[in-house]
């Protein structure tokens, strides 16, 4: 106060050693306090809890098919364990009681989730998130050799699974990426297809699936078979040609005699059918002739007068 009326209303002239005096006793009581504020520390206006609670929640991470076990890091009497719904939320499906401990045996993954221990129904004591991961894995059976003809499609499949999903790539003889010298190689995420395949195609072929927990592999082994060109052989060709003509001349022969034996056979029936018909002919004229025979002797008996 007194620095201030002092500047306001006094010139430098006026100014006695007493006066000045005062002051520099001003100034310098100001440069203390100034001093004091910026030497002081802020004071600390966390608590123990708040540190507490941003450290109460970690992140685990586990492969399926192992064994986890998770420790709460203060013993209670009637300590719980709980499969959150989320990680703000206290609510959740309680899975153990009165125990410090919660084991998984083994890890699947539907394991994954928040899960936390309770020191009571309220209070949380540590969360942790557990993440699940799966080492890659072949979805289906498949056939290490493979043969085709020439001209027609390879198709290699290769198809896996994992958590997180697993990448692929392929080999050639352990070249990558493969290459052919006719035509290209066409790859989608799980297979590898070669059209118009050729001999020249042949070869192992090799697919390496792997995430960030491992990788496995499979080799196809491929063979293309071609149509070989040979020299013209005239000795096969003439045995083949005579064989074929034997075949010809005895299927021929053989029909000709079987329909001449038919056509007999028809004219011999023809024959005795003839006869038989005949036959029947004359026996019914003689039956006649000897049926007249009898009526005109019995009538010539009936005619003749009764002598006494």
């Amino acid at each position: 106060m007194y620095f201030r009326e002092f500047l306001s209303s006094r010139s430098y002239q006026d100014i006695t050693s007493m006066e000045l005096s005062k002051f520099y006793v001003a100034l310098g009581t100001l440069l203390c306090i100034v001093l004091r504020v910026l030497a002081t520390p802020f004071a600390d206006t966390s608590s123990p809890d708040d540190d507490y609670i941003l450290n109460n929640f970690e992140n685990v991470t586990a492969v399926t098919n192992t064994t986890l076990l998770l420790q709460c890091p203060k013993k209670t009497d009637n300590t719980q364990w709980r499969l959150l719904n989320d990680a703000n939320s206290v609510k959740g499906k309680l899975l153990k009681a009165d125990s410090d401990m919660f084991e998984f045996r083994p890890v699947t993954p539907q394991d994954e989730g928040i899960y936390a221990c309770f020191a009571n129904e309220t209070s949380i004591i540590k969360r942790y998130n557990l993440t699940v991961f799966e080492p890659p894995h072949f979805t289906k059976k498949m056939q290490k050799l493979i043969v085709k003809p020439a001209g027609n499609m390879v198709r290699l499949n290769c198809k896996a699974g994992g958590i997180p999903p697993p990448n692929i790539t392929w080999y050639r003889d352990d070249k990558s990426p493969p290459k052919r010298e006719l035509g290209d190689i066409k790859t989608n995420h799980w297979s590898l297809v070669l059209e118009d395949s050729v001999p020249n195609d042949k070869g192992n072929y090799t697919c390496v699936v792997c995430n960030v927990v491992g990788c496995i592999n499979f080799t196809f082994v491929v063979d293309v078979v071609g149509v070989k060109d040979e020299p013209t052989n005239f000795f096969t060709i003439g045995i083949v040609a005579a064989i074929g003509a034997v075949i010809v001349f005895s299927v021929i022969t053989f029909m000709c005699i079987h329909f001449r034996q038919k056509i007999k056979r028809e004219k011999r029936e023809k024959m005795i059918a003839v006869e038989t018909a005949r036959a029947a002919i004359k026996t019914t004229q003689w039956t006649k002739k000897v049926i007249i025979e009898k009526m005109t002797n019995a009538s010539e008996n009936v005619s003749e007068p009764l002598v006494c």
